[in-house]
């Protein structure tokens, strides 16, 4: 049943001179008017509910993964864990281009592998500033934009754009409108990572707003359309550049 046929509904019931009751005009006005206004207000919750899944780990269990044991792109969550056995939880970690490769920075096992790349072009997501780049630094995890990036003591990290929340505000500069399905990493007041894909087609608004209740200060966004993730039992399909992983 649409809201708009249940309130006219409800409006009708409670008006019918069926269910008069002997409260004055006024009240039962009033009444009308609350409980119409709380209808609106949990249907305007339901409608801005997303669903979204994620995983908390400690910095230490991060990895990040592109290339197998042949040098080439693992490209799917399947060679990925295949690769490495262990794994709990991984997504997609960032954009890449044709090739597979990351399009920006990037950092595995203390190696970089891809240099950071700056663009300021708010008509792509890579450009929209301030690009953001997530990893790990004498063992502890950072989303931070690109200008305060530093080389000294990181053994994972991989670059995108644009930050979704900096300083514990949400970007002003996020496009708005267009829902895809999204995945992104922000670092909770403990300094845990979060993960997370969004199982919902989301706006950026909302997936940086998402971020901001969980506690984030910092959040970046990764990817969107393609974003995908793994669990044991979960089995996704598609091609993918880097990934970030928990061990």
């Amino acid at each position: 049943m649409g809201r708009q046929v249940y309130i006219h509904r409800l409006n009708t019931i409670l008006l019918s001179s069926k269910y008069e009751t002997c409260l004055p005009q006024r009240l039962t006005t009033m009444m009308l008017r609350s409980l119409l206004s709380g209808l609106l207000l949990a249907a305007t919750l339901v409608a801005s509910a997303q669903k979204v899944a994620s995983y908390r780990c400690a910095p230490a269990q991060v990895r990040t993964y592109w290339n197998g044991p042949d040098g080439k792109p693992l490209g799917s969550f399947q060679d990925l864990v295949a690769a490495h056995p262990k794994i709990r939880f991984a997504m997609n970690g960032g954009m890449y281009a044709s090739n597979l490769s990351p399009v920006g920075l990037y950092v595995e096992g203390g190696k970089q592998l891809k240099p950071l790349r700056r663009i300021n072009n708010p008509k792509v997501n890579f450009g929209i500033q301030p690009q953001g780049v997530f990893g790990i630094r004498n063992g502890s995890a950072f989303v931070e934009p690109v200008g305060s990036y530093e080389t000294k003591g990181v053994t994972y990290a991989t670059q995108s754009a644009p930050m979704l929340v900096v300083e514990g505000k949400r970007n002003p500069n996020l496009p708005v409108g267009l829902h895809l399905v999204r995945n992104g990493v922000g670092i909770l007041p403990d300094g845990r990572v979060l993960l997370a894909v969004s199982e919902d087609a989301v706006t950026f608004h909302q997936f940086a707003d998402w971020f901001l209740r969980q506690g984030c200060r910092t959040a970046l966004y990764l990817d969107g359309n393609v974003s995908e993730y793994w669990v044991k039992g979960r089995d996704p399909w598609g091609r993918f550049g880097p990934f970030i992983a928990v061990d």
